[in-house]
């Protein structure tokens, strides 16, 4: 990927990234995040009905162990505008599960150019090319966040059994 572009039309934002840089408007991104789990905000969709069904009361007890660890879980919608909001700083993290390509592509570029990290998975895996992982975390600049990818880890390994 040399180029990506995420708009969040409700807020009349426009995210976009290619090789040289991440911006916001035409402004550098910078993805700063909390160092500690305890005072990270996610950004997620998860747990979304086809999680329930994917992954039954596993995905209720690993959406506990977030609101449990982390300041805040929040939905934004869309995995793009997730990832365009951690590498703004404006969220510290954000994560999915059955992500295709053009879910991710061109917000995980805007992270990686903004300073952030992206690990995708597949049954549990770590797997690259990263657009074409199945399941992911996306966190900004400085963030481990060890129960956030415990919870990615272990869910991608049971939807690999299943």
């Amino acid at each position: 990927m040399i180029a990506g572009v995420v708009f969040d039309p409700m807020a009349e934002n426009l995210f976009s990234a290619d090789l040289t840089g991440a911006w916001c408007n035409g402004e550098p991104l910078s993805a700063d995040a909390s160092a500690a789990e305890a005072g990270a905000t996610i950004v997620s969709s998860f747990p979304a009905a086809i999680d329930i069904k994917m992954f039954g009361d596993d995905a209720l007890q690993a959406h506990r162990l977030l609101l449990e660890n982390f300041q805040a879980v929040r939905n934004l919608g869309s995995g793009a505008l997730n990832l365009a909001h951690v590498a703004a700083g404006w969220a510290d993290a954000t994560m999915g599960f059955a992500t295709s390509p053009w879910d991710v592509a061109a917000g995980l570029l805007i992270l990686h150019q903004a300073g952030g990290r992206y690990r995708g998975y597949t049954r549990g895996e770590q797997s690259a090319p990263l657009q074409h992982a199945e399941d992911y975390f996306g966190v900004g600049r400085g963030a481990e966040y060890p129960t956030l990818e415990s919870v990615i880890e272990t869910l991608s390994r049971r939807r690999g059994r299943n």
